[in-house]
């Protein structure tokens, strides 16, 4: 990324954004999936069929 902060690249988004979260936590504004991690196999359909291309999948977790 160069340098670029993550808030950066969400101006000219080029790539899905996948919250994989479980349970559902809340999303990241522009979200384009949401996808447990525990079922990603079953929903590859919704993920680009171009095995190069970008996507930036997140999980929001809590540090105990």
């Amino acid at each position: 990324m160069g340098g670029e902060s993550l808030w950066g690249i969400f101006k000219n988004k080029e790539f899905p954004l996948g919250d994989i979260h479980i349970p559902f936590a809340g999303e990241i504004p522009e979200t384009d999936l949401l996808v447990p991690c525990s079922e990603i196999e079953p929903n590859r359909a919704k993920l680009p069929e171009d095995k190069g291309s970008k996507i930036v999948l997140y999980c929001h977790g809590r540090i105990k």
